[in-house]
């Protein structure tokens, strides 16, 4: 299988997970195992698609630089 095949199974793959649930489930893991807590400034990304959405650790981090 090459890159691009590659590539294509995985985004296939991702299509057919609840990517709702399983985003609230991983921004609910960050937060009560405090895994950012230490850091000062915290980098987002706006998902796209069927991406895991974390934009809700801006609003728990608020007292933290996020970009």
């Amino acid at each position: 299988m090459d890159k691009k095949e590659a590539r294509s199974n995985s985004l296939k793959d991702r299509r057919k997970v609840d990517y709702v649930n399983r985003s609230k489930n991983v921004v609910k893991y960050i937060i009560d195992n405090n895994i950012l807590d230490r850091f000062n400034n915290i980098g987002i990304y706006y998902p796209i698609g069927t991406e895991i959405n974390i934009m809700d650790l801006m609003k728990h981090y608020k007292n933290k630089n996020t970009t």
